[in-house]
């Protein structure tokens, strides 16, 4: 599993987003990376634990911030695209999440079963606790209201914005139902126990 902890960095406009697995992060890397209209002078950390750099910058003034996202819709999510409909075409039999427990057969309460079992130390990034990947100092970003929380935070650091997409959607992609079909009263349960802490630092609910 990769467990490391992922961070983007611009010297030029003083920032630091820190990248949370299956929270938007495809489309930020679309903006800032991929398909830039300018050069925003992105560069990277990847580390195994959350990095004293990023502390540093922060305390430099760098603007902090990460997205947050529903962790039922979240792990929705990560199970879809990592486990159930992942394609590997050398490894055909492969999964996204790397694990003797985990295969294509692998059903989502199986997932979620997995998941509680898995302590944020053990987890995958992309289903570790987002709190867990927090530094003192971040402005959090939802998820479900990106484009206009996103457009806020951009004004605030001062830089130009072009036309962008949201990568990475996979919700009505190939027979992906409402996140909320997935679950029974029993795995809502686990999962609220699981990721108390994002739901309460962050105010989500099963409903929202």
């Amino acid at each position: 599993m990769d467990k490391s902890y992922k961070y983007m960095v611009s010297d030029k406009h003083r920032f630091v987003i820190t990248e949370i697995m299956k929270s938007c992060t495809g489309t930020l890397r679309g903006i800032f990376e991929l398909y830039p209209k300018e050069d925003y002078g992105v560069r990277h950390i990847t580390v195994i634990q959350k990095s004293p750099e990023v502390d540093a910058l922060i305390r430099k003034g760098y603007r902090s911030m990460a997205v947050a996202r529903n962790p039922f819709a979240r792990l929705v999510s990560c199970w879809f695209q990592k486990i159930h409909n992942y394609h590997d075409e050398e490894n055909p039999e492969n999964v996204g999440i790397s694990h003797e427990l985990l295969n294509k057969k692998t059903t989502f309460p199986e997932f979620v079963r997995f998941v509680c079992d898995t302590a944020d130390e053990d987890s995958d990034s992309h289903f570790r606790s987002v709190y867990t990947s927090i530094h003192e100092g971040t402005e959090i970003l939802r998820a479900e209201a990106f484009d206009f929380e996103f457009a806020i935070w951009r004004e605030k650091i001062k830089i130009p914005l072009h036309r962008y997409d949201i990568r990475n959607q996979t919700v009505n992609i190939n027979g992906r139902k409402p996140y909320k079909d997935y679950y029974t009263p029993e795995l809502i349960s686990m999962v609220s126990e699981r990721y108390k802490e994002d739901l309460e630092m962050f105010g989500y609910s099963f409903s929202f």
